[in-house]
């Protein structure tokens, strides 16, 4: 999902990482769960973002120093921009997608 969307703007995939915005701005019990993940090491979705930075990393879409910390932070973020404004994410959620890429 992460190396579609960090490489090609308007792939599947990218619209899977879109959609997953898209929910979390309607859904806040979503986006708890979303945000809390990172806290632990063990946690499902903490392996499966672990295997998606290495796997986009070697692929040469992410920037090498960004970590799956980053990428927690980065659904924390655009889940509090839909907060604030529900239309405005989608602005937030391509730049970030730009500040990403490598190169």
């Amino acid at each position: 999902m992460l190396i579609a969307a960090l490489t090609v703007a308007r792939s599947p995939r990218t619209t899977s990482w879109r959609r997953t915005c898209e929910l979390q701005a309607r859904d806040r019990a979503f986006t708890e769960l979303v945000c809390l993940a990172h806290r632990s090491d063990e946690s499902e979705v903490n392996r499966l973002i672990v295997r998606l930075v290495e796997r986009a990393q070697r692929a040469g879409a992410l920037r090498a120093d960004v970590g799956p910390i980053d990428l927690a932070f980065f659904m924390m973020a655009s889940s509090r921009v839909a907060e604030a404004d529900p239309e405005r994410w989608r602005r937030h959620f391509t730049l970030s997608l730009d500040a990403l890429r490598a190169g």
